[in-house]
């Protein structure tokens, strides 16, 4: 449960650079 909570916040962060970037998708 803890786990899963932190990976949610970082996750938001990361689509946002990923979109900018648009160089190195996460998914």
């Amino acid at each position: 449960d803890t786990f899963s909570q932190p990976p949610c916040t970082l996750v938001q962060p990361s689509m946002q650079l990923d979109r900018q970037d648009a160089t190195v998708p996460n998914f």
